[in-house]
């Protein structure tokens, strides 16, 4: 059980570390998401909209 919690905390101490590169992995996805919805949304917007 030791090693699971040494486990986390070094990943914790690590984002605390690279802070910038964990924003930027997250907003990287979060915008490639959106896009992807966005765009299967507008699609099926437009097949209903268009007999």
């Amino acid at each position: 059980m030791t090693s699971l919690t040494y486990m986390f905390k070094e990943a914790f101490n690590n984002f605390g570390r690279n802070a910038l590169v964990v924003l930027g992995a997250i907003l990287a996805v979060f915008i490639s998401l959106t896009l992807t919805f966005g765009t299967l949304v507008f699609g099926e917007i437009v097949r209903v909209n268009t007999l």
